[in-house]
């Protein structure tokens, strides 16, 4: 995200120096914000007509399940493929396997927008000239919580029995079983950078886009349906 260390309620128009005054994730946040920062700058300066599109995290296309990139959404699934994997070699294969394993996240939303929807939404607000000179969130009105996706992710992989703990609870309670501990320690190390987009409650407005538009078009239904769409070539390919 754009935003930084900001937490709750995220306007499109960014108040710049609180953004800065609590800092940023890592350099993708930081490189991201500063160059809308620029963009905003050199329009207002030169009168430069741009439009800033700022989508949240973008996935597959809804219709046919295709992406292009195998980083955010898609390396945090690498992640319980490879504890899979490792309960295969314990415990032998299936095509569901249960373990009770770990996952640190919040019930807080995870804003993640389909490539199709994503598209569509930019190409008709860059269609308006009243577009020009405002930023945009390019985001899910109405994004699932965190565990939900995660345990939904993990199922269609054919991994459950995930249990939601927060950060203290995990670095505290430790499991007394051997290969438990060690899945539970090696997903959280390969998805440590992660858990600011799963502990963190954020709702991205999108005034911008209703005042242009007239109203926030419907994202695609995210259900199980969808997860497993989006999946199904995971639980073929090595990682």
């Amino acid at each position: 995200y754009r935003c930084g260390k900001m937490e709750g309620e995220i306007q499109e128009n960014l108040d710049e120096n609180e953004v800065m005054r609590r800092g940023f994730w890592n350099p993708y946040e930081e490189t991201k914000f500063f160059a809308g920062s620029r963009l905003q700058y050199w329009s207002r300066i030169f009168g430069i007509p741009i439009t800033e599109f700022c989508p949240t995290i973008i996935i597959g296309d809804s219709r046919n399940s295709k992406n292009t990139s195998d980083s955010g959404y898609y390396r945090y699934i690498q992640g319980l493929k490879q504890v899979r994997d490792m309960a295969v070699e314990e415990m032998g294969n299936s095509r569901m396997l249960e373990i009770p394993f770990r996952i640190v996240a919040e019930p807080v939303p995870v804003n993640m927008v389909c490539v199709d929807y994503a598209t569509d939404l930019i190409v008709e607000l860059s269609s308006r000239p009243e577009s020009r000179h405002k930023a945009f969130h390019i985001a899910n009105p109405n994004p699932p919580d965190a565990f939900w996706w995660i345990e939904k992710s993990a199922e269609a992989i054919g991994l459950k029995g995930l249990r939601l703990v927060n950060k203290k609870q995990f670095l505290e309670e430790k499991s007394h079983n051997g290969f438990i501990r060690k899945a539970e320690l090696t997903f959280y190390r390969l998805n440590k950078a992660y858990l600011p987009y799963t502990n963190r409650y954020l709702i991205f407005r999108m005034d911008n886009v209703i005042e242009v538009l007239g109203c926030v078009p419907d994202h695609p239904e995210v259900d199980e349906e969808l997860v497993r769409k989006l999946l199904e070539r995971y639980k073929s390919k090595a990682y």
